[in-house]
């Protein structure tokens, strides 16, 4: 029997339609491949984050809901890339991986890319020395 020692269940989301199993389900090895296999097996994404084990769907997100607007935390005009955005913003403890981000800036208006984000992955930057103090995160559209 295998365990991820000081993790503790998160949102655990995406299984709810799961077909049950038909006969008992022996996993075995490393508890990150089985999870791997399950995500695969029934289409949803796993983390670990702040020491909590999470699922979503692989369409979905955790419904926490940040806005970022210049008046909020948005720093510069965010960047377009091939799977979403590129947004730099100032540091918030509610932006996290696998949750929303609901951007709004005038450029992104004109050209269609205001909206919802899933979180991918956000890097903090700063310290209490010197620095920006800023998030910048990987977004891709909802």
């Amino acid at each position: 029997q295998s365990q991820m020692d000081g993790v503790d269940l998160g949102v655990i989301d995406g299984f709810d339609d799961a077909p049950a199993f038909g006969r008992p389900y022996v996993a075995w090895g490393p508890v990150s491949a089985v999870l791997d296999d399950l995500g695969r097996a029934f289409g949803v994404f796993w983390s670990v984050q702040d020491g909590a084990l999470e699922t979503i769907p692989d369409a979905g997100a955790i419904d926490d809901v940040v806005v970022l607007t210049p008046e909020t935390g948005l720093v510069s005009t965010p960047s377009v890339t091939d799977d979403g955005l590129e947004i730099t913003a100032l540091l918030n403890p509610q932006i996290r991986v696998h949750r929303v981000v609901d951007v709004r800036s005038p450029l992104l208006d004109e050209s269609g890319d205001s909206g919802r984000y899933r979180v991918e992955s956000v890097s903090f930057n700063g310290d209490n020395y010197d620095g920006e103090f800023t998030a910048v995160i990987q977004g891709k559209r909802l």
